[in-house]
């Protein structure tokens, strides 16, 4: 079996509780690196895998290991540009979290994980049991600028047993799709609509305040 090199992002609760146990389980994967931007968070790491780098950016971390994979668990608006560094060195990114904050990042990055040849994979549990909602309204916050902590996606971590066996399952068919290098069902491209609401939403939402504040908006002339 092809063995494959992943480096861990975001060394949360989320990452701890749900992702890194699932990861230890499965045979063929090899955990490399750890990075979080608290760095002494990303330590943590050495209670399960002694001796292995703990960074505190994902470009540190792709210096100084060689990696096949990521797995990310951080805030949307941070995912975005480490997943675009990650892609441009050839290494696939699996997220248990909206991947970035807008449309046009998601289509940015959609287009390149094309141009490099890289699998994406999102965790497919967090839509199930109205998480969906959930995320939308993670990236609504994001958008406008919200929580920046490593765990700052209300409701995704309220997970329970059952689901948090999913993740194993979603993991190895996403590593699967890496050896095989055919595509994960549920990768960035599967959430353009997602984004697409969010993103119709958020322009109702400026224009009703640009109406409300008087910006381009013409009352109607008095009888």
């Amino acid at each position: 079996m092809m063995v494959i090199h992943v480096g861990l992002v975001g060394f949360g609760a989320q990452m701890q509780a749900h992702l890194l146990p699932s990861l230890l389980q499965m045979p063929g994967i090899r955990i490399a690196a750890a990075c979080d931007r608290d760095v002494a968070r990303a330590k943590q790491i050495h209670r399960y895998i002694p001796d292995i780098p703990a960074m505190e950016s994902v470009p540190a971390m792709l210096d100084a290991v060689t990696l096949d994979a990521i797995v990310m668990a951080c805030p949307p608006q941070a995912q975005g540009e480490m997943a675009a560094r990650a892609m441009q060195r050839g290494v696939s990114v699996f997220v248990a979290k909206p991947p970035c904050s807008t449309l046009r990042e998601l289509q940015s990055i959609v287009d390149m994980a094309r141009q490099c040849g890289v699998r994406t994979g999102v965790a497919a549990g967090v839509f199930r049991g109205g998480r969906e909602a959930a995320w939308q309204r993670a990236l609504l916050e994001s958008s406008n600028g919200g929580n920046e902590s490593s765990d700052g996606c209300d409701g995704c971590d309220s997970i329970d047993s059952a689901e948090r066996g999913s993740y194993l399952n979603e993991l190895h068919r996403f590593f699967e799709a890496c050896r095989t290098r055919t595509r994960f069902e549920t990768d960035f491209e599967s959430l353009l609509p997602s984004y697409r609401i969010v993103d119709a939403v958020c322009e109702r939402d400026s224009i009703s305040s640009r109406k409300e504040q008087g910006f381009g908006y013409e009352p109607a002339e008095r009888a």
